[in-house]
């Protein structure tokens, strides 16, 4: 029998990682690999498949015609894989959970802790997606989804893990005087209208305050903040660990308050698993630390 030729499973793993961020610097924290390392598994899968798979522009990357085809077709395999592994390693008494986050969330918040619940529930197999792009739970894409909402979603089963509050952020060496002068505010795409909802809680004056860059990726925004390019309103409790750790200081003493907060979502079948309650117990903790 003739086997033909298959790229190495792992660079197809990658692709549908990198694919899903298009980010290779954003696929490279999920899978613990280097950018450069992203990279040239890339190349060398474009090599093997004689065409472009991705637009590599500036600052973003967009996926080709064929590239677009070609991550349907991946992804379907890579899934058909998964399930037939699931069905085995259920034999053998471990369960299998996929959890889609936010990039932000999954590379900041969620996979730095993921060792301590894999040690806790060695029971417990569960992959974590950090991506922009949602997954339908009610398809089967995935079985936990971890958002930020203005009101909890119908359909699914919905556990609370944290309200949200925002306040301004900027580099340590920010002078928190020019707060009301002539910083640079910079934007967040999704909500243009933050800075005049934080300015009117505030109680200041903002006749005519400058606008900074909009970003699309929350993280993008806190580095600029942290290279100091302008103050940006930082998310709590994500945003917690950078002003912990002296990455960036907070210009307010209060934060305000949204109606905005952080769910953990699933098919309301699978809420009362164990397995599924052991993620939603260890989501609620580290969303309270």
């Amino acid at each position: 029998m003739k086997f033909r030729r298959l790229p190495p499973l792992a660079v197809l793993h990658t692709f549908e990682v990198a694919s899903s961020l298009l980010s290779f610097k954003d696929a490279a924290a999920v899978l613990h690999l280097t950018p450069s390392a992203i990279s040239h598994q890339m190349r060398a899968l474009e090599g093997f498949v004689g065409q472009p798979l991705f637009h590599r522009y500036n600052r973003r990357l967009a996926l080709t015609d064929a590239g677009e085809r070609y991550l349907a077709e991946v992804r379907a395999a890579l899934e058909s894989l998964r399930d037939a592994t699931d069905d085995l390693r259920r034999g053998a008494g471990v369960e299998r959970l996929t959890m889609s986050v936010g990039t932000f969330i999954g590379t900041e918040f969620v996979l730095p802790r993921l060792a301590d619940f894999q040690r806790a529930h060695p029971e417990i197999e569960l992959r974590v997606v950090a991506e922009q792009a949602e997954r339908d739970l009610l398809r089967g894409e995935a079985d936990i989804a971890v958002r930020l909402a203005y009101k909890p979603p119908r359909g699914v089963h919905v556990v609370p893990l944290a309200s949200v509050a925002v306040l301004p952020v900027a580099s340590p060496a920010f002078d928190a005087a020019a707060l009301a002068d002539d910083a640079a505010l910079l934007q967040i795409a999704q909500l243009p209208s933050a800075w005049s909802a934080w300015f009117d809680w505030a109680g200041l004056k903002h006749v005519a305050p400058r606008r900074g860059p909009s970003f699309d990726s929350y993280g993008s925004l806190l580095s600029a903040c942290e290279r100091g390019l302008g103050v940006g309103l930082g998310v709590l409790p994500v945003a917690a660990g950078w002003l912990a750790t002296g990455r960036l200081k907070a210009l307010h003493a209060e934060p305000m308050p949204t109606p905005f907060s952080y769910l953990m979502l699933c098919r309301p079948a699978d809420a009362e698993r164990p397995a599924m309650r052991a993620v939603a117990q260890w989501l609620q903790t580290l969303f309270a630390a």
